[in-house]
């Protein structure tokens, strides 16, 4: 996460430790954080829903 519009990256969790690409990411009216994402050599598309104080606790 960022805290100056991109220019560092201080804080950062791992949602799937295996190979995976990007796919999408929002923040969601009540401030939840959505990722969809493709894992497993494109096989699967999962979708992890995570709030700010779980990716806060990586300080």
């Amino acid at each position: 996460m960022s805290y100056d519009e991109g220019r560092s990256w201080p804080v950062s969790r791992t949602i799937y430790p295996g190979s995976s690409a990007y796919t999408a990411i929002e923040v969601l009216a009540d401030g939840e954080i959505v990722v969809l994402f493709e894992r497993d050599g494109y096989k699967k598309l999962t979708l992890a829903r995570f709030g700010l104080r779980w990716l806060e606790a990586a300080k």
